[in-house]
């Protein structure tokens, strides 16, 4: 009977591998007006048919250009498709699959990547989960999912680069200083 206790005990928990969800940005430092990629990625899928979570950051901060790569495949075709769209949070992320056969994969994924341009200088967090995250699975059943990182960027302010002319006239104007200097 132990035997049986610990081989069903063993099975349970193969199955129960709860699904990762990440967030990563290309880089950590940014300017005002550069674009920066959020890509989010998923391990342990294979089991989900359906999910719903926020990309969490700082609306003020970025401006949403696009969403963009998917490992999911195509958003355009049946029976499956992901969405997202603009919410108090950040963005809202939603995927079902039509056909009910489920992402298939344990595979890390990427879910979606986003392109932002940043707009305020400071220090910001990109994260995922949101009060209504859920995952499900082909029986309509909650599929256990974790939401392992958060990505921090640093936005500094755009540094004025002069002018040639501007270096030109700074430049005539000490040596214009450095011949009064030398004849008094």
């Amino acid at each position: 009977m132990k035997k049986l206790i610990t081989l069903f005990a063993l099975l349970m928990s193969v199955n129960l591998q709860a699904a990762i969800i990440n967030v990563e940005t290309d880089q950590s430092n940014y300017q005002v007006g550069d674009e920066v990629t959020v890509t989010i990625t998923g391990q342990n899928l294979a089991e989900i048919t359906a999910f719903q979570f926020d990309l969490l950051f700082d609306n003020t901060a970025f401006a949403y250009v696009s969403t963009f790569g998917s490992d999911l495949g195509d958003a355009l075709s049946w029976p499956w498709m992901l969405t997202d769209e603009a919410n108090a949070l950040g963005r809202g992320l939603a995927f079902v699959d039509w056909d009910f056969a489920g992402i298939g994969t344990d595979a890390v994924l990427t879910i979606a990547k986003f392109s932002f341009t940043a707009v305020k200088s400071g220090v910001f967090g990109f994260g995922v989960g949101g009060p209504d995250a859920v995952f499900g699975d082909i029986n309509d059943q909650d599929v256990q999912a974790s939401f392992a990182s958060l990505s921090s960027v640093d936005v500094a302010d755009a540094s004025a680069v002069p002018e040639p002319s501007a270096l030109a006239l700074m430049l005539l104007a000490l040596v214009g200083w450095a011949g009064v200097r030398r004849r008094a």
